[in-house]
């Protein structure tokens, strides 16, 4: 088999297995009883500190920031398709490869609040301090949301000029990328258009794979 269409498939299929460790690490944090709601009094949080399994939820972190690195791929993958020798579109595109990595930053801030949070239990972390670092990881996904929308908004677009996606898919993800834009006011709206951003990023990643096995797109000149 050729090199190039293994790593095509590779870098199209990351989208798919990044959703899947990100939402398996936060499904594995919940089952730990350390996930608390944005509006978490604090006693109920010192519950949670009290009878949580902060190993398994720093398993969650671990298996959520492999789900980023996958995500990079991704990004990468998908913004060496957007690329062409249109200067107008490949902005485009390079806007799309600065608002996920934005996205990946932000996921990130989120993931070292927890963090900070779960390798202080066993030490009695005072639940006022844990409330102020859940806070700020609400905070972080807030700003995913919004940096997610920009990325599937100006993906899209240059996804509609290049033909790299389907039409119908190009303008799906004008709509997720603008959902997510607006209801990034706050936690509660932003966790609103996380599973649209979610069906899109799988979607994409199908039909990546979809192309993955004919010749590669051409690079623009440097």
């Amino acid at each position: 088999m050729d090199d190039g269409r293994v790593w095509r498939r590779i870098g199209a299929l990351s989208g798919i297995l990044a959703l899947v460790f990100s939402v398996g690490g936060f499904a594995l944090i919940g089952a730990a009883d350390l996930a608390v709601a944005p509006d978490a009094s604090t006693e109920e949080i010192a519950e949670k500190l009290r009878d949580g399994n902060e190993s398994l939820a720093l398993v969650g972190v671990y298996v959520d920031t492999i789900g980023s690195l996958l995500f990079l791929l991704f990004v990468a993958y998908l913004w060496s398709q957007l690329r062409t020798r249109e200067a107008s579109t490949e902005w485009l595109a390079t806007v799309a490869l600065v608002a996920a990595v934005a996205t990946i930053v932000a996921g990130m801030g989120d993931k070292a609040a927890y963090y900070a949070i779960f390798t202080r239990v066993d030490e009695g972390i005072d639940a006022d301090v844990a409330a102020g670092l859940y806070a700020t990881a609400s905070g972080f996904f807030v700003l995913f949301g919004i940096f997610g929308g920009l990325f599937a908004l100006a993906a899209s677009l240059a996804a509609r000029r290049t033909a790299a996606l389907p039409g119908w898919l190009g303008w799906t993800g004008i709509g997720v990328g603008l959902a997510g834009i607006a209801t990034g006011i706050e936690r509660e709206t932003a966790q609103l258009a996380f599973p649209l951003f979610a069906l899109w990023l799988v979607a994409v990643s199908v039909a990546l794979l979809r192309r993955s096995g004919g010749p590669a797109r051409s690079e623009p000149p440097s």
